[in-house]
Parts: C-alpha cells; sequence; structure tokens
C-alpha cells in the first residue's frame, strides 16, 4: 500500500537586490531623521557589505551636492577594509557608524536607483571563473577579496577634489557591489575592468589639473 507523501511546500525565491531598495525606500518615506551608517549596516545582515557599497556607489554616480565623492569615500575604504581582513560583517568605526544619510536623499536614490537595477538582474546570476571543483565557500572568499582590493584603490581615488570622476568611480564601484549581491564572478571581472578604465582617467585627469594649476601660478609668479 502506497502512502502519499505530503507535498514539500516550495521555497520563496530570494529576494532581489532592486525589490529590497524599493522596500528600503518604502521604509524611508516620511521621516525627518535618516538611518545612521551602522543601522543600515545591521538591518541588511549577510548583505550588508554589497548593499552598502552599491547604495554609496550610487550615491557618487548619481548627481549630488558638490563634495560627495569626498564624504562617501571614508565608508567605501573601511569596507573594503573589512572585505580584504575577511569579516563576515562589516565592522564600521563609531564615527563613521553614527554618520547619518538624509532620508529624502537616500530615499531618491534608492527609488531612481530599483528600476535600472531591475532590468540589469535579468542578466545576473550566481557564475564563477574558478571552475566548479572550488567549493562554494571558497569562491565566495576570493571574490570578495578581489571586490574589497578594487574598491579599496577607487575609494582612496573618489576621495581626491576630482572634477568629472564621480561617475565613472561610482558606477565602477557598483558593478562591483552587484557582482557581490548577486555571488556573478563575470559582473565582478567587468566592475574590475571598468575599474581600472576610471583609475586611469581619474589619475590622468588629477595630473592634468595639478599641472594646470602650477602653471597657472608660475604665469602669475
Amino acid at each position: 500500500m502506497e502512502l502519499t507523501r505530503p507535498a514539500v511546500p516550495a521555497a520563496d525565491p530570494p529576494e532581489r537586490t532592486s525589490d529590497r531598495l524599493t522596500r528600503m525606500a518604502a521604509a524611508l518615506e516620511g521621516r525627518t531623521e535618516g538611518p545612521t551608517i551602522a543601522e543600515l549596516a545591521e538591518d541588511l545582515g549577510r548583505l550588508a557589505y554589497g548593499m552598502l557599497l552599491l547604495i554609496c556607489a550610487l550615491g557618487c554616480a548619481l548627481p549630488g551636492p558638490p563634495g560627495t565623492g569626498a564624504v562617501l569615500g571614508a565608508p567605501l575604504i573601511v569596507l573594503s577594509f573589512g572585505m580584504l581582513r575577511g569579516h563576515h560583517h562589516p565592522i564600521l568605526p563609531a564615527f563613521i557608524g553614527r554618520r547619518r544619510l538624509p532620508p529624502e536623499g537616500v530615499r531618491r536614490t534608492l527609488l531612481r536607483a530599483a528600476p535600472m537595477l531591475a532590468r540589469l538582474e535579468v542578466y545576473l546570476r550566481p557564475r564563477t571563473l574558478l571552475g566548479e571543483e572550488c567549493a562554494a565557500e571558497e569562491r565566495a572568499v576570493v571574490q570578495e577579496r578581489l571586490t574589497g582590493a578594487a574598491v579599496l584603490v577607487l575609494g582612496l581615488l573618489l576621495s581626491l577634489p576630482t572634477p568629472f570622476t564621480n561617475l565613472p568611480l561610482g558606477v565602477s564601484i557598483a558593478i562591483l557591489a552587484l557582482g557581490l549581491l548577486e555571488r556573478d564572478a563575470w559582473a565582478t571581472a567587468l566592475g574590475m575592468v571598468a575599474g581600472s578604465f576610471a583609475a586611469a582617467l581619474t589619475i590622468g585627469l588629477t595630473g592634468g589639473w595639478l599641472l594646470a594649476g602650477a602653471a597657472v601660478v608660475h604665469l602669475l609668479g
């Protein structure tokens, strides 16, 4: 006599990054006081590195007030050190963790970014460049360390007051963050290539501005 096995309910699909951004934006609506960076990290849990990188990167890439890159460069550098040291969750210094983000500015950034990310998510999925013989945990560690190294360099360049560089640097970090969130090594590789071009552009422009400033000082002197 055969016994009918009870149906096993299907597991809910993992929440997409774009849906998470939309939900976070809804939670900020009407708030007069924005969340601190530490509160964001606690709310995001295991997604904290990728989501905090993405939020900072979008804040740099999208139009904003002057000095945004310098303000967001410090958290990016701290996050990169955590990834390089293998911390599972961000450990933020008190002066960064206490920093409050403007609620309406963050909400607008999230709402503008969510539809763009939803279109990109069609192309993102867990992929590896190391081969299937490597354990998933090992691949995740390698990807996190490589992302941390790239973000450290880009975050340092972002802290420079060089005009016209926030967009390419921010876009590169956003691609790296998406690769981390979706465990997509191809996206990580693309982010590193884009970051190399952004770094070269930033160094070139910084050198050009310094040379131009030196020439003006020489002419005036």
